[in-house]
């Protein structure tokens, strides 16, 4: 076991509501998402399909809130207020969770 940062994305104060504007918001948060994972420090992410004001989840490999909070200050969905991050530090889960990006990597469709 080990411990981790929970964060939970909800819908934000300042929506978007232009169709090409958020495209493009969703695109950074994305590639947002896919720097931290690269980094090592985005272990699990994942959507909420519904339309409730949940949206998503992560878990980063990190104890310090601190660290969390900077980590999740570089999505401009965050920043531009489109998404909230609520952090729930210390978050105790399965230690096989740091591998979870290179298994994630092994399976995912490739791009063409």
């Amino acid at each position: 076991m080990k411990r981790y940062c929970l964060v939970l994305l909800s819908k934000g104060p300042n929506r978007v509501e232009d169709m090409e504007q958020a495209a493009a918001l969703q695109r950074s948060h994305l590639d947002t998402l896919h720097k931290l994972q690269a980094e090592g420090k985005l272990l699990l992410a994942g959507p909420m399909l519904d339309e409730g004001s949940l949206r998503g989840i992560l878990i980063l490999d990190t104890e310090e809130i601190s660290e969390a909070k900077t980590l999740v200050s570089r999505d401009p969905a965050i920043n531009t207020g489109h998404l909230s991050a609520e952090i729930h530090p210390l978050w105790y889960g399965s230690a096989a969770l740091t591998k979870m990006p290179a298994i994630h990597n092994q399976l995912a469709k490739k791009k063409v």
